[in-house]
């Protein structure tokens, strides 16, 4: 069996082409974000109005029905997603707030246990699990300001991804 290593040249466009998203996730965070929104709300639309398309040529009733009743879903969400893209934004932030908080309470507990059982770390653990829950929290207070935080890091993480691709190819 050959092995399928990417070419050279392949790896130094891949290099660039994340040095080029970082650069312009980090130049505009919240104003592509909010354009991923709405181009996943496009993709469900059109998604959608091709599944109630398909819906008539599908051979028996219930995929007929099956297709048209997620054919309209799709629509409607994408239309939503279209409309209100800095509304989902918001709501992913607040759930990854929510799950982040829920995650240091789990490591708050395993802390308390460590420290009961005594097992060295303990304190170090409880440090971490009460800076997730102030982390978790300050995430569900301000998620629309937070967009800019997690668009710069993305940005800054494309681009250290990109160079690296890129010193690779160079250096293979």
């Amino acid at each position: 069996m050959q092995d399928k290593k990417p070419s050279r040249l392949s790896l130094i466009l891949t290099g660039i082409a994340s040095i080029a998203l970082g650069c312009i996730f980090f130049a505009n965070p919240t104003g592509v974000t909010v354009s991923i929104v709405q181009l996943i709300g496009w993709v469900a639309v059109i998604s959608g109005v091709v599944g109630i398309l398909g819906a008539w040529r599908s051979p028996g009733p219930i995929t007929a029905g099956l297709d048209l009743y997620l054919g309209i879903m799709a629509v409607l969400f994408g239309i939503l997603l279209v409309s209100m893209p800095g509304f989902f934004v918001s709501w992913l932030i607040v759930i990854l707030g929510i799950f982040v908080t829920v995650s240091g309470f789990a490591s708050l507990s395993t802390a308390n246990a460590m420290r009961a059982a005594s097992i060295v770390g303990g304190g170090g653990q409880t440090v971490v699990s009460v800076l997730q829950i102030v982390l978790g929290i300050v995430l569900i207070c301000s998620p629309f300001a937070l967009v800019n935080v997690v668009g710069t890091v993305a940005g800054v993480v494309l681009i250290f991804n990109g160079a690296g691709t890129v010193w690779h190819a160079l250096a293979a």
